[in-house]
């Protein structure tokens, strides 16, 4: 249960990243690492695994903390 909410969570939130690019990137893997659960725990193997870690890292890595967030003004 844990895992599909994860999966949920990452697609809400991939329109918030900067590029339509870099939202197609981040539904794209959610959608090749969920396609490939469904048949064998694509996580569970090595390699795979630190692709998806690794990818979403390098996907969600720029995203801002809330869509509203405004930055302080330095004095």
């Amino acid at each position: 249960a844990l895992l599909l909410h994860l999966f949920y969570r990452q697609w809400q939130l991939a329109p918030r990243l900067a590029a339509p690019f870099e939202t197609h990137l981040a539904r794209g893997l959610l959608l090749a690492i969920a396609a490939g659960c469904l048949f064998n725990s694509l996580l569970l193997d090595h390699t795979e695994g630190l692709l998806y870690a690794w990818m979403t890292g390098l996907a969600y890595g720029g995203l801002q903390s809330s869509p509203r967030a405004t930055h302080a003004k330095p004095r």
